[in-house]
């Protein structure tokens, strides 16, 4: 041992126990837990003891031997509180105080009461050898409930220390070392040694522990990713930023209809069922993962079928150049709203849009009249002798009638125009886009209306069908008074409108029935004949 100099290594071992925590400290940002901050202060305090022991007769007596026998058991009990943590059993605070307190009030009862060094020195290793005992057996069983090499690694180099300490009390006891010689003291280099060895391995193995508890939280957190998607009822899958799948849970293939293994060489492109989408199947994928969010949308099953889903999608934050997507069918949904739009703006019987929604397109088209200076329509009709169908044949019969008049009206208006029923036998036409003179206008609406009073005269075909008896065919011939007016979207209200059309029905009906009268002009309460064609 005598190539050995004590205080030169007690400066390297204290030199390490400063410069390995920070080390262990930087590798491990991002993890700076209170356990890591609780495991790298303790080695610090640890460094600034070995120091000034090995600075003993430089620096004042109480400095090198009380307060950095102060320091080094407050940085092993740091240790230690530092792997229970790890445990989820940390110490109390008060109890780590009392503990210092009580190891402070032993060492200094010996020197201000004995004066006896070798035992002061005596108690001291004792103690801190039953501290590291303790740190050997926390390690090991952090290794035991974690299966972590590195956790053993850091009981053994702990092992090491407390080998080495039981040699210091051992050459105590025999009188084999002197208690205040730093220099030639066989158990004190090796004490040093061992603690050199064990401020690198210990930091090391720490270093692997946490390392080794990232890859298994990663793991864990795999496999429970793995089964809530499995198990999820949304579909989900994984794509990247062209659309292309990298992978799917089974809901999705159950609700899209394709195997997994066939989805994984398609993309998103290829089941998206989007009415103007366009470019090529990459720009339809991307559609899917420009922004994080929530949005409806329709897809197409192996079977053909389409699927109206509600697709909720998000960018990968540790991999932008991944996206995730779950997947809902709201078909059902779809289908429910449309069913209460029908039951709010259409008839129930004819699906012709109703009076709520007939007020709605009346006000667009007057709108649209006043911007473009083109006059509108507005026609009023009801049969006649609706009643004695119904007092003959039953409301059966009425509603075939019914469903025909709508029938009728809807092939004699254009499209862009709107065929309504006010409820009862009272229908209602919607025309728009006439000319901008009033005449040609009211010329246009004359055929029109005579062409719709035309087609409802002629002979209706009604087949009335009764579980367990035979059909009933009726043959029936019905007429329409028809009543229009004309409006250019700045002559009067809605009501207006209507109370003009109503004028030129009723005296349609008046004079006879079957017959088209209009509306003659704003403030005039009469309505010109139309005569048949």
């Amino acid at each position: 041992m005598r190539f050995f100099h004590l205080p030169s290594l007690l400066l390297t071992l204290a030199l390490l126990n400063v410069l390995m925590p920070m080390v262990t400290y930087l590798v491990l940002d991002g993890r700076r837990q209170r356990a890591v901050t609780l495991w790298c202060g303790g080695d610090l305090l640890l460094g600034f003891a070995i120091g000034l022991f090995a600075l003993r007769g430089q620096v004042p007596d109480w400095a090198s031997f009380p307060f950095a026998n102060f320091l080094m058991f407050v940085g092993v009990m740091l240790r230690i509180q530092s792997l229970r943590h790890d445990l989820g059993t940390p110490l109390p605070l008060i109890v780590m105080a009392v503990a210092a307190a009580l190891f402070m009030l032993g060492f200094e009862g010996i020197r201000l009461g004995l004066r006896d060094e070798l035992l002061r020195l005596q108690y001291n290793q004792t103690v801190l050898g039953v501290m590291y005992t303790y740190l050997v057996a926390l390690a090991w069983r952090i290794g035991r409930q974690e299966e972590s090499r590195s956790a053993r690694w850091i009981g053994g180099a702990y092992l090491l220390v407390v080998v080495a300490i039981l040699n210091v009390l051992l050459g105590l006891s025999i009188g084999r070392d002197p208690p205040l010689v730093l220099e030639a003291n066989a158990a004190g280099i090796v004490a040093t040694l061992a603690g050199i060895f064990r401020a690198v391995i210990a930091n090391l193995g720490y270093v692997g522990l946490a390392f080794e508890r990232s890859r298994r939280q990663a793991i864990q957190a795999d496999q429970e990713y793995r089964a809530i998607i499995a198990t999820s009822l949304d579909g989900f899958f994984l794509c990247d930023r062209d659309g292309r799948f990298l992978d799917v849970n089974q809901a999705y293939c159950d609700l899209i209809g394709y195997r997994r293994e066939e989805l994984l060489t398609m993309g998103v492109a290829d089941i998206d069922a989007a009415d103007a989408v366009g470019g090529s199947a990459a720009d339809r994928g991307r559609r899917w993962a420009i922004e994080p969010t929530c949005f409806e949308a329709r897809q197409r099953r192996k079977d053909g079928r389409l699927l109206e889903v509600e697709a909720s999608t998000q960018v990968l934050p540790f991999d932008p150049g991944k996206i995730v997507a779950f997947i809902r069918d709201i078909s059902a949904r779809k289908r429910a709203e449309a069913e209460i739009k029908a039951l709010a703006f259409y008839d129930p019987l004819t699906h012709l849009p109703n009076r709520r929604l007939l007020h709605d397109r009346l006000g667009q088209v007057r709108a649209a009249c006043q911007r473009s200076g083109c006059h509108g329509a507005l026609l009023l009709l009801d049969l006649d002798n609706f009643k004695p169908l119904n007092d003959a044949y039953g409301h059966a019969a009425g509603d075939l009638l019914l469903i025909e008049v709508a029938r009728r009206l809807t092939l004699t208006v254009r499209a862009a125009d709107t065929a309504a029923r006010l409820g009862g036998d009272e229908f209602v036409l919607l025309i728009g886009d006439l000319s901008a003179e009033e005449a040609a206008a009211a010329r246009h609406v004359g055929r029109l209306a005579e062409q719709v009073r035309s087609r409802l005269s002629a002979s209706y075909r009604l087949t009335i069908t009764r579980p367990g008896h035979a059909d009933t065919v009726i043959e029936h011939h019905c007429t329409a008074s028809l009543g229009a007016t004309l409006f250019n979207g700045k002559d009067g209200t809605a009501e207006d409108i209507f109370r003009q059309a109503d004028l030129a029905m009723y005296q349609a009906k008046a004079n006879g029935r079957d017959q088209v009268r209009v509306y003659a002009a704003a403030g005039a309460e009469v309505a010109q004949a139309v005569p048949h064609q």
